[in-house]
């Protein structure tokens, strides 16, 4: 973490500085009034990040309907991650009997989760989160969803860990073939305390990550992407650097932060920071612990719902299963790729308000 790879060059900043000034996030006045408002006389240590700030991000905040527009976008990759994924573990010699979802949320994909774990021959999906609240309201709409007070489902067995993966997931108990991080969730593992402690957290989640994955078993990680020049993570990384750096705060790794003002969005905290380090540092930061990078895709984040679809309400699981259940996957894609163009307003690539994600799948050595 940190070095020379990272160093945003005189001219990448002034392009930075000078763009995207009409959109909140990105205005280079607002990001400075953010960054003392989280920062100035504060001390952000794990518990408070987590408790305070991510958890009053979340805490009585409608998930499913502020993520609607990546809903489809989301299903999709997780269809194709899980099959390439199923295929590299088969590939090392075993198959995929156990998956551990870090990061659960309050199961949006939850029953995609179940269906693809039925279809690939999983015998169990654990589904973990720092928040108690999340895990059982993926456990209640899987049982309203299969209609069940079971925690079986389609035969597939489920386990409900909620607390801090590091601490509440251990080999013993929960070592999976598959482990997958969706909605950018381990870009909120952090402490803000000092430059020391950042990397110590991050060290463990991924040492965490590793002992819980079976030998020749995958991480499916998805994060924000950074890295390519001119879109808006990369803009407001370089950003929230600019004004970091002026002020002398997390020197050594003010470069991989960004911050987001939802104060319009009645959150109970209204901030939000996440660690966002460029793929080639992030790189760095994680084949230390055993992994390498199989396959990797970038896409664009879908912005808004421009209409509504036919026969699909975006909040309904029992739409899910009824596609998953009916249609041979490779349909299935073709029906999502088919209506996430119809019905998603997706900004171009070239905008600098366009939110690219990047998917990896990173395999553990044999």
């Amino acid at each position: 973490m940190g070095g020379k790879l990272t160093a945003f060059t005189t001219y990448e900043l002034e392009r930075a500085l000078s763009t995207g000034n009409d959109h909140p996030d990105l205005n280079n006045e607002n990001i400075a009034r953010l960054v003392d408002e989280i920062f100035k006389g504060k001390k952000i240590d794990k518990q408070y990040y987590q408790q305070t700030i991510v958890g009053g991000n979340y805490h009585n905040f409608d998930l499913d309907v502020h993520g609607a527009p990546l809903l489809l976008q989301h299903i999709y990759l997780l269809i194709q991650f899980f099959s390439a994924a199923a295929h590299v573990v088969n590939q090392s010699g075993h198959d995929a009997e156990r998956i551990l979802d870090v990061g659960c949320g309050t199961g949006r994909l939850a029953t995609s989760m179940i269906l693809l774990a039925k279809i690939h021959g999983v015998k169990e999906v654990i589904f973990n989160d720092l928040f108690e609240e999340h895990t059982e309201a993926t456990r209640e709409r899987l049982q309203k969803c299969f209609n069940t007070s079971s925690d079986c489902f389609e035969g597939v067995k489920t386990q409900f860990v909620n607390g801090d993966f590091t601490e509440s997931i251990s080999p013993k108990e929960h070592r999976s073939d598959i482990l997958i991080s969706n909605w950018f969730a381990s870009s909120e593992v952090a402490d803000y305390e000092s430059v020391e402690k950042l990397k110590e957290t991050r060290k463990r989640f991924y040492d965490a990550i590793a002992k819980n994955c079976s030998k020749g078993g995958v991480f499916i990680e998805s994060v924000p992407e950074s890295q390519i020049a001119g879109n808006y993570y990369h803009l407001q990384r370089a950003k929230v650097y600019a004004v970091m750096k002026e002020k002398g705060i997390m020197e050594g790794e003010n470069h991989n932060i960004a911050i987001n003002d939802y104060t319009h969005l009645k959150q109970d905290y209204p901030y939000h920071i996440r660690y966002i380090p460029a793929h080639r540092e992030h790189v760095q930061e994680i084949t230390p612990h055993g992994f390498s990078e199989v396959y990797s895709h970038v896409g664009i984040q879908g912005e808004r719902i421009k209409s509504k679809l036919p026969f699909w309400n975006f909040y309904e699981d029992a739409d899910v299963r009824s596609i998953l259940e009916l249609l041979p996957l490779e349909e299935v894609l073709q029906y999502f790729v088919r209506h996430i163009n119809e019905s998603i307003l997706t900004p171009k690539i070239s905008s600098p308000y366009a939110k690219l994600s990047r998917t990896t799948v990173w395999q553990k050595e044999g």
